[in-house]
């Protein structure tokens, strides 16, 4: 047979038809052959085409995309396929065994094998349909095999879908002349091409059945991502790269997530050839979902860990004082803890003066402890810190606080104490008299005075008293002294004044006989002493004691020792506890006073009729021993105090009365300003008629 081979060049070309950019590894799924071919009807007829003839471009009437090229028109060969390639040969004469990088490329086979239009029957092509969802129509009807009119016609049609790029390929009927036919697609360089099965380059007769190609656009997992944060921040960045590894369709993308971010490109708008750009991905995992417009979407997981541990400010050392009246001190650890993410937790505990815990790591980042009380003394505090994986690294500062408050020491007041039964002491407990902020105060005593004592320092603890302490008859001053360690108490001082208010006791020798001397009206004897005992020390004497009430001695008349003028003395010991007469006289109807001391201890001695002589002052409360002394020879009046004669004397005839007692303590006569019985005590009185006194 003869073939004719029509090559054709095309000046103009489609501006699609040269759109080679598109991903190689582009491919589609083949569906069928199923039965229930569908042959639309209509069309435009192209003019009859010649044995092994090419038509010229037909426009398509919407973008087709073919194996990830864009084309907006086509060629058909008159062998039974649709090319895009201008430059396509006309497939004579059997269909080929694809892929095959000879020519025909780029193309669309319905029923490959040597046609022939001439014999009759008509080629037409139509778009139909509104976009986005058009397609076009490519219909061979009843073509015979070549080269006779009569020779196994065949009638098929192929559909473009729009949008979708799906191609089908609807046969009606195709018997077979014997040859072999090709029944599939191939891309435009010849390198991949796929068809149903048993339709590549064979002998097969197909009827009222549909093949279906797919563009089987795919979008490629990245795979999960473990990243760590960056530094001193939260978050971890990535970059999704364009995952559409067969667009076939020019198919857009995008992607959405759940979990630790949120992130969204709001839909497939993302073009193919284009990565997400810089996405901050938080700490945590994020599950992020990856959509197509052509494709089954895909997940991955971006898991970002915090790989940066937070880190603790110390505050530095402490230095406080306690409370008043308290042993301690408060203080606020402010948050110490810094993050990069959030979530920190921090913790503290003590060792020294006071212990304390949080118990853990349970404060949050931003909070402070609240108010801590810390103790007397120096604390070491530890801050700890985590941020759920990562350890902060500890650090340790030191709460010291100072007890700045002196303790007080509370006086027990003066103590009037009587002497024990048959001692010459009283005993006194001093009470705990320390009162301090803290534990551990410390007291102690001394005494100056009638007692001498000593804790020997401040070593009686706070909360004991001193035990029993003798204190001696008299007055002793005790000085009580303080401290807690580091501050002193003010001292105190209380005087403890025991009285003896037991008098001593006196056994008299019983009564005395005296005979006259022979030849005298007197007689002499030696008198045994009164034995005298006390519960002091110290010998006693005798004394009669006169209460300044009514308490006074007389003796008998003793006119008859006294003629006329003569000389007397009067003397005695004596201790005054206030003013008052001493001895008096007193006669037949008249009184007068002989000794009498006087405000601020003057003494005075007088007889009558002469005047009062001043001999000296004395203190109260004291032994003195005083004498009157009237010298008859010389009408002279004197007197001595504690053995010493008075400057001045008085002269004059001391007078007498019929009748002549001397009263101690008494006063009858108030002629010295006192007159006042005596208060003290009177011993040794004696009475001579001798101008000198026994006792100087």
């Amino acid at each position: 047979m003869n073939k004719q081979i029509f090559t054709f060049f095309f000046l103009l070309v489609s501006l699609f038809g040269l759109n080679q950019a598109a991903k190689a590894q582009c491919q589609y799924a083949v569906s069928g052959p199923t039965s229930g071919a569908t042959i639309e009807a209509g069309g435009t007829a192209i003019p009859t085409l010649n044995d092994d003839q090419v038509s010229g471009a037909i426009p398509i009437g919407f973008t087709f995309r073919f194996y990830g090229n864009s084309y907006t028109q086509l060629y058909i060969s008159s062998n039974g396929f649709i090319s895009f390639d201008p430059a396509a040969g006309n497939g004579c004469c059997d269909g080929q065994l694809i892929p095959d990088a000879s020519s025909p490329n780029n193309l669309i086979a319905g029923f490959w094998e040597d046609l022939y239009p001439p014999g009759g029957g008509t080629i037409t092509y139509q778009t139909i349909g509104s976009a986005p969802n058009r397609r076009m129509l490519v219909t061979f009807t009843n073509i015979n095999h070549c080269c006779s009119g009569s020779n196994n016609p065949v009638t098929f049609q192929i559909k473009l879908y729009e949008t979708t790029g799906i191609i089908a390929i609807h046969t009606g009927s195709c018997p077979s002349d014997g040859g072999v036919h090709t029944q599939g697609i191939e891309n435009a360089d010849g390198t991949s091409a796929i068809t149903a099965s048993g339709r590549n380059q064979a002998n097969f007769s197909p009827s009222n059945d549909v093949v279906t190609f797919t563009p089987t656009t795919t979008i490629a997992n990245p795979g999960a991502q473990n990243l760590n944060v960056i530094a001193n921040t939260c978050a971890a960045n990535y970059t999704i790269a364009d995952p559409i590894t067969n667009n076939c369709i020019g198919a857009t993308w995008g992607y959405s997530t759940t979990g630790a971010t949120t992130l969204n490109s709001s839909g497939n708008i993302i073009a193919d050839g284009t990565g997400s750009g810089v996405l901050s991905f938080n700490k945590g995992a994020t599950v992020v979902t990856l959509t197509c417009s052509a494709a089954t979407s895909t997940t991955f997981t971006v898991t970002v860990t915090d790989n940066q541990a937070p880190t603790l400010a110390s505050p530095g050392a402490q230095n406080l004082n306690v409370i008043a009246n308290t042993c301690a001190a408060n203080y606020t650890i402010a948050d110490p803890i810094t993050d990069n993410c959030t979530g920190a937790t921090w913790g503290y505990s003590t060792t020294g003066a006071t212990t304390l815990s949080s118990s853990g790591n349970t404060i949050a980042d931003g909070t402070g402890s609240g108010a801590l009380s810390f103790n007397k003394g120096a604390t070491v505090v530890t801050l700890t810190g985590t941020d759920g994986t990562n350890a902060a690294t500890s650090t340790t500062f030191t709460v010291t606080v100072t007890d700045n408050q002196a303790p007080t020491l509370a006086n027990p007041g003066n103590q009037s104490l009587n002497v024990i039964t048959n001692t010459c002491a009283a005993n006194y407990t001093i009470a705990d008299p320390i009162t301090d902020n803290c534990t551990g105060a410390t007291w102690g005593y001394s005494t100056t005075g009638a007692t001498t004592l000593s804790s020997s320092g401040n070593t009686i603890a706070d909360g004991t008293g001193s035990g029993v302490l003798s204190f001696n008859k008299g007055a002793t001053v005790v000085t009580l002294t303080g401290t807690d360690g580091t501050n002193a108490a003010t001292s105190t001082t209380f005087t403890v004044t025991v009285t003896d208010n037991q008098a001593p006791s006196i056994t008299c020798s019983g009564p005395v006989t005296i005979n006259n001397t022979s030849g005298l009206c007197t007689g002499t004897t030696t008198l045994t002493s009164p034995t005298v005992s006390d519960n002091c020390s110290g010998t006693p004497t005798n004394g009669l004691s006169l209460d300044g009430t009514n308490d006074y001695l007389t003796t008998p008349d003793i006119k008859s020792f006294f003629t006329g003028s003569s000389s007397m003395t009067v003397e005695l010991w004596f201790n005054a506890n206030a003013p008052g007469v001493i001895v008096d006289e007193t006669g037949n109807g008249w009184s007068d006073t002989y000794i009498e001391i006087l405000s601020g201890g003057v003494v005075k001695v007088r007889v009558w009729p002469l005047n009062a002589v001043t001999i000296g002052t004395v203190s109260f409360g004291t032994w003195h021993h005083v004498a009157l002394r009237y010298n008859a020879a010389t009408s002279t009046l004197d007197g001595l105090l504690d053995g010493i004669a008075s400057g001045t004397t008085s002269t004059g005839v001391k007078q007498h009365a019929s009748t002549m007692f001397l009263g101690m303590g008494r006063a009858n006569f108030q002629n010295l300003g006192s007159g006042a019985y005596f208060n003290g005590k009177i011993d040794e009185v004696r009475i001579g008629m001798l101008p000198e006194p026994i006792v100087r």
